[in-house]
């Protein structure tokens, strides 16, 4: 299939471009789709559906792919790489919101849709929205083992020539999105109703080799509000949640929220969060294990000679969790459960363009987290750092706290001592207990009944529901999971 060209409707009617199964198309556990059409990309297609532009969009029911099993990754002669003679590959995105500095949609409904296994990347864009009004809803969206990132919400072209001129702006809502294996090819026939892990990909490149394979990644973003929740962001070549660069540009405001989501297995970083504005991340689930694409007996149904080269694996010193802060952000963790391995758990940072930004009023709210150290067998078997003050001690700004939260098997023990002059003065230091622990590569989170978690925690207004939807005990339980 040919591109298909840019629609269009208004807010009184939808322009709707419907799957045979629409209103009916994914499984009850929100992990796959039901007999959608599928779109196939061939002759070398920039990308196979075209929302640049548009107005009151509605997509439902719908999986793009292409026939080979082929990447625009690696560089020419590279393993996989499509070159310039292979006739059926997606060469830039499976679903193109936006390419340069063109407009993206506004008011664009994105549900029941997959892109699995194209070239270049899975949905590729930002410049989302014309209003503070306009809202881009995805729902039960599938980016899985696409050559490039996943989810690309780098527009390209942002030089600054005019203002604001790829910036996306109103409200993003994503829920339940699966983004895995991006950076690596799905070897067709994938089948969307076996878990991930129990089909094959092939071909993964990270930066070092000549790829670009964050799974979920935006960028550029304006006065924009993205709300995530119950998502997946795991086994991708580099990062796997990447709003860190949200508030690049100090003069707006973007906020972030992520909740009830799990990342886990990705080359780089798990999440990563920039802020202009007061952003949040509760109840979600950290397993920084970045070595394990690195290891093919880990993934034993894979080709062989997929593993991602070792030079691109634990980028960014394997750090787990990273933020980025403007004057005046201020940035909440509640209910989540970390654990791994890398150099640091929390990196916090100014912005480039923001670098006094804890003397002008930066906060960090740091409070019911479990954080749980594991050896790295592939730096001495190091444990990891609790919370890297890059920007400074922003815990000693009015408006900060850092309380009840559990230390395990940390670097810089319990309660973090790299967290100066005993900020940390309620906390606890035990053994989570996890349900399955003795393998990162292979970890439960749910508490079992011996938990130092267990009723530790302390009531947070708004905070009812433990990531499984469980009610919250009172007291709670630290971490994402009641027991």
């Amino acid at each position: 299939m040919r591109p298909a060209c840019s629609p269009s409707g208004t807010a009184g009617q939808h322009t709707r471009i419907l799957g045979q199964n629409a209103g009916n198309c994914h499984d009850s556990a929100h992990t796959h789709l039901v007999n959608p059409t599928v779109l196939s990309g061939i002759d070398n297609a920039y990308w196979v559906l075209d929302v640049q532009g548009s107005n009151y969009v509605d997509v439902s029911c719908i999986e793009v792919t292409q026939p080979d099993t082929c990447t625009t990754a690696g560089g020419t002669g590279a393993p996989g790489n499509c070159g310039n003679n292979v006739p059926n590959a997606v060469r830039f995105g499976g679903l193109v919101l936006q390419y340069l500095t063109a407009q993206g949609p506004s008011n664009f409904t994105l549900t029941d849709f997959a892109v699995v296994g194209v070239s270049g990347s899975g949905i590729l864009g930002s410049h989302l929205n014309k209003s503070s009004s306009d809202v881009f809803t995805a729902s039960d969206v599938y980016v899985i083992g696409n050559g490039q990132a996943g989810w690309n919400g780098d527009g390209g072209a942002c030089d600054g020539s005019a203002a604001n001129d790829c910036e996306s702006v109103g409200t993003m809502d994503l829920s339940h999105v699966i983004v895995d294996w991006n950076g690596c090819m799905a070897v067709k026939p994938y089948d969307m109703t076996k878990p991930d892990t129990q089909n094959k990909f092939n071909y993964c490149y990270g930066q070092v080799d000549g790829g670009y394979g964050d799974g979920f990644v935006q960028v550029a973003a304006g006065n924009m509000t993205l709300n995530v929740d119950h998502s997946f962001f795991r086994w991708n070549t580099q990062d796997g949640f990447d709003s860190l660069h949200l508030s690049d540009d100090v003069t707006t405001s973007p906020a972030i929220h992520i909740s009830d989501s799990w990342s886990e297995g990705n080359g780089g970083q798990t999440f990563k969060l920039g802020a202009g504005a007061a952003s949040s991340a509760i109840n979600n689930v950290s397993i920084s294990n970045c070595r394990v694409l690195a290891t093919a007996s880990n993934f034993p149904l894979n080709p062989s000679g997929w593993a991602l080269d070792s030079a691109d694996t634990c980028r960014a010193a394997g750090n787990e969790w990273a933020f980025q802060m403007n004057g005046g952000t201020v940035i909440t963790l509640e209910n989540n459960t970390s654990v791994g391995y890398g150099t640091t758990m929390f990196d916090l940072e100014c912005a480039v363009q923001a670098p006094n930004c804890v003397a002008d009023g930066a906060r960090f709210i740091f409070r019911n987290n479990i954080n749980k150290g594991y050896p790295d067998a592939g730096n001495g078997n190091r444990l990891a750092s609790g919370i890297y003050l890059g920007a400074g001690n922003v815990f000693a700004n009015s408006g900060s706290a850092i309380d009840h939260n559990l230390w395990s098997t940390m670097n810089t023990g319990c309660p973090d001592n790299s967290v100066t002059a005993g900020y940390e003065k309620i906390y606890t230091c035990g053994d989570p207990a996890f349900a399955s622990e003795t393998d990162v590569n292979h970890f439960d989170p749910h508490l079992t009944s011996s938990s130092a978690a267990i009723n530790s925690g302390i009531a947070i207004s708004g905070i009812t529901t433990d990531y499984n939807g469980a009610t919250r005990a009172n007291p709670p339980a630290i971490g994402a999971m009641e027991p």
